[in-house]
């Protein structure tokens, strides 16, 4: 294992992306994915997500996240 650091201020265009309406709760999420990483089976990937206020049903497990803002 090797630790990889990002640079916040010098990041690729993100990805960008919403819940399937059906998944939707609340409010209008959206989301903007920067993938910076992927291991080489392509089950881990490492990278920055952003996301507006609502709220969704996940079809993601095993996730760890460390909010960096807000």
């Amino acid at each position: 294992m090797s630790l990889i650091l990002f640079d916040r201020n010098a990041l690729p265009e993100p990805e960008t992306g919403a819940p399937a309406a059906e998944r939707v709760v609340s409010g209008d999420p959206r989301f903007l994915t920067w993938n910076l990483d992927t291991s080489e089976d392509e089950k881990t990937y490492a990278g920055f997500w952003q996301a507006t206020a609502g709220r969704d049903k996940t079809t993601r497990c095993g996730q760890m996240c460390v909010c960096v803002v807000g």
